[in-house]
């Protein structure tokens, strides 16, 4: 779950061990649901700590893909007399995960949190019911995520 995260408000994600430290770094998918339409992200990681507690801070990329006519984010203004704009943008973000921990339990429980920055790499126009602004490329903001998995 999510507010401006890497996958949306809900998502999924995977990640694995890639270095030969196999708990130092790692690399994560994942793909959700969020205002950009259908979240898709890749996102290195670092994972430092014991075997249940890490600190796993990263940074990666993520596409938002319009998911029919009407997508949150598109070119344009609406007319004052009319709700019509330009077409549905892919939204590209840079995800920066400032602060994040992970606990794995013995059990195989794994709850992670983050928070930290996403930032537009294009520009685009947004609205929700009758509020709306311009996003502009470069542009912070916010982001914090949650959630549970299992290990494999």
């Amino acid at each position: 779950l999510g507010l401006g995260s890497p996958v949306g408000v809900i998502g999924v994600v995977y990640t694995r061990p890639v270095s030969a430290w196999r708990s130092r770094l790692g690399v994560e998918a994942g793909a959700g649901l969020g205002l950009s339409g259908l979240q898709l992200s890749g996102m290195g990681k670092l994972r430092l700590g014991g075997k249940h507690w890490r600190f796993t801070p990263g940074i990666g990329l993520a596409l938002g893909v319009p998911m029919g006519p009407e997508s949150t984010f598109h070119e344009g203004h609406p007319t004052p007399d009319s709700d019509e704009h330009g077409p549905s943008v892919v939204m590209r973000w840079l995800d920066i995960d400032v602060v994040g921990v992970e606990y794995r339990g013995s059990s195989r429980l794994v709850f992670a949190a983050s928070a930290g920055l996403t930032v537009a790499l294009n520009h685009a126009h947004w609205d929700i019911g009758d509020v709306g602004s311009d996003i502009n490329a470069g542009a912070p903001t916010p982001q914090l995520r949650i959630g549970l998995g299992r290990t494999f």
